[in-house]
Parts: structure tokens; sequence; C-alpha cells
């Protein structure tokens, strides 16, 4: 009598393909990789993002500036020597979007305050970045304009 079983053998296991096995040892190392890649990559895409914000806080001062020129060149001079000061940094105030203070506004007339001269607006700001990655940096907005008030 003959049959296909086998009797008394013992019962093999399947053994671990070499490829679950390698599996199994660089679980780990893919966790170091990803934690080395993001040390680096982290503090790459924070400093994009501040590096963003600063030139729009450029743009913002740039603007500003151009508008209070632009503003100032229609205004009657407080005098001969001085522009109407008070009147620009209010409508440069209500068109930046930044924490402006009235303080870091200049204006100047050059050689008066009259037709055909140039006005010069300065708007000075201390730019902050969001993470302590970066120390803070004065920027600095000018513009240039001709006044068109006309001489009294």
């Amino acid at each position: 009598m003959s049959t296909n079983t086998r009797v008394n053998q013992p019962s093999r296991q399947p053994t671990p393909s070499l490829l679950a096995r390698t599996r199994c040892r660089e679980s780990g190392q893919a966790v170091v990789e990803f934690a080395l890649v993001m040390i680096i990559l982290i503090p790459i895409v924070i400093g994009t993002l501040d590096l963003g914000r600063g030139i729009y806080a450029y743009n913002v001062l740039a603007s500003a500036a151009r508008e209070g020129a632009r503003y100032g060149t229609t205004l009657a001079p407080s005098d001969s020597t001085h522009p109407n000061l008070t009147a620009i940094r209010q409508r440069m105030l209500q068109t930046a979007v930044l924490d402006l203070d009235a303080n870091q506004i200049s204006a100047t007339c050059s050689p008066d305050c009259y037709q055909g001269s140039s006005l010069t607006v300065t708007v000075n700001y201390t730019f902050l970045p969001a993470t302590p990655l970066f120390w803070q940096f004065p920027l600095t907005g000018r513009s240039t304009m001709v006044i068109e008030y006309p001489r009294p």
C-alpha cells in the first residue's frame, strides 16, 4: 500500500525570505535618515518663509514711501523749507499694513518746498523675523518726487 503522505518527517516551517529579513533590519535606518534630513530641511523652509516676509515688508515700505511722496508733492508746505510732515505721516500710516510708528517717517525738501523742488520721504522699519534663527535688521523705504505745489 502506497500513499502520498509522508510519515514521520518533521514539518518544515517556511523561512523568511532574504528581502523580509533585510526590511526588518532597515526599519530603524529610515527613521534615522528622515530625522537627519529634517534637521536640515526645516530651517531651510522656515528661513525661506522669513525671507519672503522680509521682501514683503520691504515692498510695503517702498510703496508707503512712494505714496507719501506723491501725496506730499500736492500739499501746501508748513513753511518754505519744511513739508507738511503731519499730513504725510497720517496718509502713510493709513496706507501701510506694517506696524509703523510716526517717528519712523521723515520728509525733506531740497532746496525749498515749492514747485520744481524735490521732496524725499524716508520710512525706517526694523524687521523682526518670526523665528529666532535670524536677528532683526533695519529696512528703509525711500522715494523722491518733484513738488507740484506752486509758489505763493
